[in-house]
């Protein structure tokens, strides 16, 4: 038997073209109608459970956010018998729990107290003078923004409540246009002793 051999049977059954299509097969009205029953059914039930944990993850944060803002909120003033450091004081938080002292709390939190003596060892900060607020505004206008016309406006409104104390140059944090107000400021002050 060869390839090319056209006098086999075989050959001929195997090459042949089917000489009718194969019956399709048809499905009966019953049998459409349970297939797509089954399969909306699983579709509702997954959309159910996809909407269920959606809602469950949402009350789940909103007890969340409740329980963390209830912790939070409640401090009581229960000294710590912490060893070696004296400004720390615990705070016990919780309705019941924490009301109730023969009761141990649920829970701890360590507060720092500020200490008394960082607070005394600070030197005491006075305020700036309204002569030195308006000269750090003008020095703004001069530096930063470039207006010299509006820092001489400040300048001068520094230099008229301005103490003989301000009133005399410092080349180290005066600017070249204060100077030159200030040296104007001592002039006219001069003139005016002279005068009188």
């Amino acid at each position: 038997m060869t390839l090319h051999d056209r006098t086999e049977s075989e050959w001929d059954e195997l090459l042949a073209a089917p000489s009718e299509p194969e019956p399709t097969i048809k499905l009966d009205a019953v049998l459409r109608r349970a297939i797509l029953d089954r399969s909306t059914r699983a579709i509702r039930r997954r959309r159910r459970v996809r909407r269920f944990a959606w809602v469950a993850a949402l009350a789940a944060c909103y007890v969340a956010g409740l329980a963390s803002a209830q912790f939070g909120r409640g401090s009581m003033g229960v000294t710590a018998g912490l060893p070696g450091n004296n400004n720390v004081r615990a705070s016990a938080a919780g309705s019941a729990v924490a009301s109730d002292p023969s009761k141990p709390a649920n829970y701890v939190r360590i507060v720092r107290e500020p200490v008394q003596e960082i607070a005394a060892s600070r030197p005491a900060c006075k305020p700036p003078s309204r002569f030195e607020r308006l000269r750090r505004i003008s020095d703004e206008y001069l530096y930063q923004r470039g207006d010299v016309t509006t820092a001489i406006h400040y300048y001068r409104k520094a230099l008229a409540v301005a103490t003989d104390a301000e009133l005399a140059i410092a080349t180290d944090t005066d600017s070249w246009l204060l100077i030159a107000l200030k040296q104007e400021r001592l002039q006219e002050r001069n003139d005016e002793n002279r005068s009188t």
